[in-house]
């Protein structure tokens, strides 16, 4: 009882916070910080 768990979570980001990269720039930077998934916005 009361063990520790952590959850990891898949790292993503929104291009929400760059409304002025294109979709290339924001696949690319994705890829380039290692997030392992991308909201388009």
């Amino acid at each position: 009882m009361g063990g520790s768990r952590s959850v990891h979570y898949p790292l993503a980001f929104s291009t929400l916070a760059c409304p002025d990269w294109s979709w290339e720039q924001a696949v690319q930077k994705a890829a380039e910080y290692g997030c392992q998934g991308l909201e388009l916005r």
